[in-house]
């Protein structure tokens, strides 16, 4: 299965032995007829509903928690990301990494067990660049699985905003969630310039359009500081930011997740189109 694009491949293939391949003008499907089993190597940039979708077509089962995630495989393995009961981890086999510096020269392949995967993070470095990731899926009935999708996409539309906005903004406190105490700090609708906390969930952030990064950043520094001044929580946050300097963060030194919070933020963040939905 090929979606064009330099990192924006799906290919579906055996993961040993004999394999029984299917091929028509779309796609190439390959099982192992000895464990039933196949491997799925997608580009860092496959967008994580696109895979979740095509894998599923092709009768594997695994993957299709993706489907609500706006998000690309290479950022997904970093961050391992995850949700409706499972994560990166529980699928990947190895992902291709390229450093862009301070790291070994040339593409190298780490197994998954070398990532030091975890809640919301791993080992990756933000100077890595995931080339690519592979998985080890489970075959599958393709309907049930549909079916799978169209659940997870109803639950997200109806507990989730849609528009504008770059998913979960911050990790879950342990034995608490992120949303409740955003909610409770009554902080839904908090606005800072053309950011807002989301009226749906809280732990969401809307962006109106051509709003800039800098608003979103600052919204998740003040709050962060409500936050912290109602309950006493630092709200660590999942998204990664680089580029333009902004509003120090008051709360940084307190920052146990990894490069979660930097001194500076992009002029500009990845949105899906508005109106979009996955």
């Amino acid at each position: 299965m090929v979606l064009t694009g330099e990192f924006e491949t799906i290919t579906i293939g055996a993961t040993a032995g004999g394999s029984d391949t299917q091929t028509d003008t779309q796609t190439e499907t390959q099982t192992d007829t000895e464990t039933g089993t196949g491997t799925v190597t997608a580009g860092g940039a496959v967008k994580l509903p696109v895979l979740a979708r095509q894998t599923v077509a092709a009768g594997l089962r695994g993957l299709e928690w993706m489907v609500g995630v706006p998000g690309s495989v290479g950022g997904a393995v970093r961050m391992n990301a995850g949700g409706h009961g499972s994560d990166v981890a529980s699928g990947l086999r190895s992902a291709s990494l390229f450093a862009l510096q301070g790291g070994p020269s040339g593409l190298r392949v780490v197994a998954s067990e070398a990532l030091a995967l975890r809640y919301r993070s791993s080992s990756v470095a933000s100077t890595d660049v995931v080339v690519d990731a592979t998985f080890a899926l489970e075959p599958g009935d393709r309907l049930a699985g549909e079916r799978e999708l169209s659940e997870i996409v109803r639950w997200r539309r109806a507990h989730q905003p849609g528009g504008a906005n770059c998913g979960s903004v911050f990790t879950n406190p342990p034995d608490d969630s992120a949303g409740r105490l955003i909610d409770a700090a009554g902080l839904k609708g908090l606005r800072v310039g053309t950011a807002e906390v989301s009226h749906k969930h809280a732990n969401f952030i809307q962006a109106d359009e051509g709003a800039s990064a800098a608003d979103v950043w600052n919204l998740i520094v003040e709050v962060r500081r409500r936050v912290h001044d109602a309950f006493g929580v630092v709200l660590q946050p999942e998204v990664r930011t680089a580029g333009l300097v902004a509003r120090l963060d008051p709360l940084a030194a307190e920052t146990t997740f990894p490069s979660a919070v930097p001194d500076a933020i992009p002029a500009t963040f990845d949105f899906p189109p508005r109106g979009a939905s996955t």
